[in-house]
């Protein structure tokens, strides 16, 4: 059986790494066969809402948008993707993030810093068969 730690953590505080985590388990009877990253290759990727986007006036194509991911001030994310609109829930690389192997820093793009990047299914490894 396949069963979300996340859904665990809702019951019980687990304060250790997977590889502890497996250990204690096996411990107490329960068998495990491994862990299971839901994405992998992809670390601290959040949500965020966009809350405006507006063109971009050095680019044609580009646009600076203003997204919400729980921090105290919201971050600017420049990003060529034409579908985002505000309100919009948005899957965010912060920067520090890992995207197969890539860490994410904050980029100038054409005179606007932009602190993260939104990212595409494709970008986190899904397929449409994941939607």
């Amino acid at each position: 059986m396949l069963l979300p730690k996340k859904w665990l953590c809702e019951y019980v505080d687990f304060n250790c790494t997977d590889a502890e985590f497996v250990e204690k388990m096996m411990w107490r009877g329960f068998e495990l066969a491994d862990i299971r990253s839901e994405l992998p290759g992809v670390e601290g990727v959040v949500v965020g809402k966009l809350l405006s986007v507006v063109d971009h006036e050095n680019s044609d194509h580009l646009h600076i948008c203003t997204v919400d991911v729980g921090r105290d001030e919201p971050l600017t994310i420049v990003t060529g993707a034409d579908n985002v609109h505000g309100g919009e829930l948005v899957p965010v690389a912060l920067v520090g993030a890992k995207l197969d192997g890539h860490v994410m820093e904050p980029v100038n793009m054409r005179g606007v810093m932009s602190y993260g990047m939104l990212c595409s299914g494709k970008e986190l490894g899904l397929t449409d068969a994941d939607y």
